[in-house]
């Protein structure tokens, strides 16, 4: 059994919060029996089937002074069941895999995409003739919460927590399986049954079978609304222990228990105050590792199946040897590129250098749900094009020739491994790029590359500065959507302009990524001189269409001139008040980039920006 200061304590952000009082709970049907702590008169605190772990005087664990008394073995006082089938009688068993699990699509409700499910908690007697005891029925613990969390098995162990059972190059990641939650849920009981929903956050593609996810569970036993947590918690298995002081819990960080005037707005569980010994303890074995094939008989299964593909993301692939635990991670499990089952870790930037070619990264591109998590394609596939800004360039796969575009086609959920490259622009300070997937005509992922200063070492010529320029951004009003307008100078001396053969990139970044279009090579037309080419959309093209779009050399020069205007343009989350603009022009493996300086007329409809 018993009290578990549980992090699921979130689901009750909102609730009020009440002082501490400490009441004699012995007298109490699901007590009835268990040993009880002469100092305070409760009964000990004891997760089912594991031995008394006490953190001592100190009320903190790993400090030298715990106690670990495997003569007291805790007996079963909370039962959790998923799918909502438990109506009364003897307590079922848990469903016997993942496979019989019920399925959850993560996201829940409120993305009107997902689903819950149905927990349970039940009030056990602990008492045979059953493992799982005898329900208690009465109403001695009605209205007290109940709080339900869910574990994922993000490494596929079968496994929640670490374990020796697959040797221990892998138990920090097993470890982040505790750190991160799948799901939280309140409820409250009522004649000994409280019932919550729970949504979870994280699943695996429905192709790969989906996700093992254990639900545990814990509630209160005070007397005192609305939490009642001036009496002893009662828990299933746990995969650790967690600090037996609410006061260690609620406010968070050592500021004390609850406040009866002020909100409970503040749960907090630092992991570690928490009791996790590593595998094969020498007194306790590894009682907190709970398994997925239904034996572990106080907790229960589901099985948390991804979303809708609503995008793509980029991820690398998880590093056990190397991978530290930590809540800041996310992991996601996905299906390799050679269709095997792999863990990814979610990655919104890599690190190049400007140095040429060489030093390539690699990145897994994958199809994501709402939330992030890897997901299966809808019939018939899912296609993308990755845009890579002038600074990059994409080196595998190049199914078209191009090093700053690739189709990208998703026939299954397996990754799609990407090669990237910085383009060997030089970069005198460091420097933001950007691979973006579109997918008509609109982003639906992107992954910032961070550039270190260096010396490129590009081929297709000598990149530059851009020289005189002005963008001129029209932000929408009641009369007309919003517009831009560029127009740049720049000196092409020692290189070859032809965007007509070569293709084009623009890309405008003010405060954000406000405009970025590629042409591609043939789409513009050239005069016969090959001193101008120009290009403009129809008017189906729609919203961020090109008007005008011309690159002109000026006669007898190596100076050109390139002028840009768009329509119907979404200017997005770009303020008008932005004070700095940047813009890049793509010839080819030939760049030319510069910094502007921007001003907004008094209404904030127009913003100029010059260099």
């Amino acid at each position: 059994m018993r009290r578990a200061g549980l992090p699921l304590l979130a689901a009750f952000v909102a609730a009020l919060s009440v002082g501490w009082v400490r009441v004699a709970c012995a007298e109490l049907p699901v007590f009835a029996g268990d040993p009880v702590d002469a100092t305070t008169g409760e009964p000990f605190i004891i997760l089912p089937g594991v031995p008394l772990v006490s953190p001592g005087p100190d009320g903190r664990f790993g400090n030298g002074d715990d106690l670990i008394d495997p003569s007291i073995v805790g007996d079963v006082d909370l039962v959790v069941r998923t799918g909502g089938g438990y109506g009364g009688g003897p307590i079922p068993a848990p469903h016997a895999g993942v496979a019989t699990a019920p399925a959850v699509t993560v996201g829940g409700t409120a993305t009107a995409s997902g689903s819950t499910v149905a927990v349970q908690g039940i009030i056990s007697d602990g008492q045979p003739p059953f493992i799982t005891g005898n329900p208690l029925t009465g109403p001695e613990l009605n209205g007290r919460p109940l709080f339900a969390i869910a574990f994922a098995d993000l490494d596929g162990d079968g496994f929640i927590g670490p374990t020796a059972a697959d040797g221990d190059a892998d138990d920090e990641v097993e470890r982040q399986e505790l750190l991160v939650p799948a799901g939280r849920a309140a409820g409250s009981i009522v004649d000994g049954v409280a019932t919550a929903s729970l949504a979870l956050t994280v699943g695996a593609p429905a192709s790969a079978g989906g996700l093992g996810v254990v639900v545990t569970a814990g509630a209160s036993t005070g007397t005192t609304p609305f939490l009642y947590f001036d009496g002893p918690w009662i828990a299933t298995l746990l995969p650790y222990m967690p600090p037996l002081d609410p006061k260690r819990i609620i406010g968070g960080n050592g500021r004390g228990g609850p406040d009866p005037s002020h909100l409970l707005a503040d749960f907090e569980l630092e992991f570690e105050k928490t009791f996790s010994p590593p595998p094969n303890h020498p007194i306790l074995g590894t009682p907190y590792a709970i398994p997925l094939d239904g034996t572990s008989q106080t907790v229960d299964l589901v099985r948390g199946v991804s979303g809708a593909v609503a995008g793509v993301a980029f991820g690398t692939p998880v590093d056990p040897a190397t991978f530290v635990a930590d809540p800041s991670h996310r992991l996601l499990p996905a299906v390799a590129p050679s269709g095997a089952r792999t863990l990814l870790e979610a990655a919104n930037a890599v690190a190049l250098a400007s140095d040429g070619p060489g030093g390539a990264i690699t990145v897994d591109c994958f199809l994501a749900d709402r939330l992030g998590n890897a997901t299966d394609p809808p019939p018939g596939g899912y296609a993308v094009t990755l845009e890579a800004g002038p600074r990059l360039r994409i080196v595998s796969p190049d199914t078209d020739g191009d090093p700053h575009t690739e189709p990208l086609v998703f026939t299954s959920a397996a990754a799609i491994p990407l090669v990237v490259d910085d383009a060997g622009v030089p970069a005198s300070a460091p420097a933001v790029d950007h691979l973006v997937a579109v997918r008509g005509g609109a982003p639906v992922a992107a992954l910032r590359a961070d550039l270190a200063a260096g010396p490129g070492g590009g081929d297709g010529g000598t990149p530059g500065a851009l020289g005189h320029g002005t963008v001129t951004l029209r932000f929408e009003t009641n009369r007309a959507p919003a517009r831009l307008g560029v127009t740049a100078r720049f000196d092409a001396s020692g290189a070859t302009i032809d965007p007509a053969a070569r293709g084009m990139t623009i890309t405008l970044a003010a405060g954000t990524s406000t405009y970025a279009r590629t042409l591609a090579p043939g789409v513009m037309t050239a005069n016969r001189a090959r001193t101008m080419f120009k290009f403009h959309d129809p008017r189906a093209a729609g919203s961020g269409r090109i008007a005008k779009l011309s690159v002109q050399r000026r006669k007898g020069t190596s100076t050109w001139t390139t002028q840009l205007r768009v329509s119907d343009l979404d200017l997005g989350t770009t303020s008008p008040s932005v004070a700095s603009a940047s813009a890049t022009l793509t010839f080819g493996t030939t760049v030319f980039t510069g910094d502007l300086t921007c001003t907004s007329n008094g209404r904030a409809t127009v913003t100029t920006c010059v260099r």
